[in-house]
């Protein structure tokens, strides 16, 4: 696993803080809002565009304000600036949207092991057999759910068409290993089968070389199918982050791993035809 010397990407903002570097043939690539000279500011800025409910909190998670918990509307920009200026040197936190369920097919139920590490109510995380999936998205439905994640299995046929025709896009994550290219064929000959729309999506990336990108050129041309133009790096808050069940972005929220997944997220709720804020928002 490669280590990650520039988990924050305001370090060379930090006086006395040097960066470690190398030569490499492909620069990583900040998403879209983020770049080097990015403050916490602009960072919360950019989840809450993401549709989340983003406060300040101090350095040990803290949040500045209260009634975080209970807060029902998502942040606007004039609140992020006045919260900012009065807390200038505080870290982004944000609400975990309720809206949201994790629907896991998947024999292994990774999905669910993650969830029962997890110490957080949301997202709700749910491991049901093949037979009980549509009834199950029906439940998540009643209960509030305006979004499922469903995680299935790359080679249970059923299970995979199932979870394919139910859904709005078919996500197909991958590494940019060869073998990793040659084992999509099938979840990719799922989504044709289903008549769903389907992006691959270049997980593990290394941050150093253009195997990334070779990967993904390599997909379009032997499979015909979208690829995700955010690729998620290989980095070093993922599996810290696994430990614990929660996200990049629980524990490094102003980090690059953050930062990736924020902007998968944007491109996903773009690429489905859904809003990630209102007029009157961010």
């Amino acid at each position: 696993m490669t280590d990650d010397v520039d988990n924050d990407p305001r370090d060379d903002r930090q006086p006395g803080k040097e960066k470690a570097s190398a030569p490499q043939s492909e620069p990583w690539s900040y998403p879209p809002g983020i770049d080097a000279a990015t403050t916490a500011l602009d960072c919360a800025l950019v989840y809450a565009r993401a549709g989340f409910r983003v406060f300040p909190v101090d350095g040990n998670k803290k949040p500045h304000i209260k009634g975080w918990s209970a807060q029902s509307r998502r942040s606007t920009a004039p609140m992020l600036a006045a919260w900012w200026s009065q807390w200038p040197r505080a870290d982004v936190g944000w609400v975990i949207p309720t809206d949201i369920a994790v629907v896991d097919l998947d024999v292994q139920a990774s999905a669910a092991g993650l969830g029962d590490s997890r110490t957080a109510e949301q997202p709700a995380i749910v491991t049901c057999p093949p037979t009980r999936f549509v009834a199950t998205l029906d439940a998540a439905k009643r209960a509030g759910a305006l979004v499922a994640i469903i995680d299935t299995a790359p080679h249970a046929e059923a299970p995979a068409l199932a979870a394919a025709r139910a859904s709005d896009l078919m996500l197909i994550v991958t590494r940019p290993g060869i073998l990793d290219l040659r084992a999509i064929g099938q979840s990719t000959e799922i989504a044709q089968l289903a008549g769903k729309p389907a992006a691959v999506v270049i997980n593990a990336g290394p941050a150093v070389g253009s195997q990334a990108s070779e990967a993904a050129e390599a997909v379009s041309e032997t499979y015909g199918v979208e690829v995700c133009p955010v690729v998620v790096g290989q980095r070093v808050a993922f599996a810290r982050a696994l430990v614990s069940g929660q996200t990049a972005g629980e524990i490094e929220p102003d980090g690059k791993a953050a930062a990736e997944i924020t902007a998968l997220w944007q491109w996903v709720y773009q690429r489905v035809g859904m809003s990630t804020r209102q007029s009157d928002e961010v």
